[in-house]
């Protein structure tokens, strides 16, 4: 089974929401997982995206009227030895969130802004910009 890594910032919005979408219909042979670069100095490690208040939940429920529940993703740091098994790695944590250790690997850069507040989430369309981007990644993994 392929690995394919989602990072952003908390693991709280853009790379679970990537990751639902991903594996909602996966490509054969790949599996994605998702993390954040800054989850333990934040103190979300292991904490259900279901815990977070405010508005994490209208993105919660967004997620769920496209059958992709993701209240019970807990947010997960991510780790040198993950994107090493990794067959792909995604970025979207802004460039002063990425740690030095993965500015040395391959990776692909989204630029998909983390919105401050649910009416940037919706202003920028976050999940069908992330489903697009998935889509257009899955195209190109099936030619591989």
């Amino acid at each position: 089974m392929k690995k394919l890594i989602f990072i952003c910032r908390g693991n709280k919005l853009r790379s679970p929401i990537a990751e639902a979408i991903f594996n909602k219909d996966p490509v054969k042979g790949w599996k994605a997982f998702s993390y954040g670069t800054e989850v333990e100095k934040e103190g979300w490690q292991n904490m259900k995206l279901s815990q977070f208040g405010g508005d994490l939940q209208i993105a919660l429920e967004e997620m769920g009227k496209l059958d992709m529940d993701i209240s019970n993703k807990k947010c997960n740091q991510i780790l040198p030895e993950y994107v090493e098994k990794a067959n792909k790695v995604i970025v979207m944590a802004e460039t002063k969130f990425v740690p030095d250790w993965l500015e040395k690997k391959n990776y692909e850069r989204w630029e998909i802004h983390n919105p401050e507040n649910i009416s940037e989430f919706y202003d920028q369309d976050l999940i069908s910009l992330l489903s697009e981007k998935v889509n257009e990644l899955k195209k190109s993994l099936e030619k591989t």
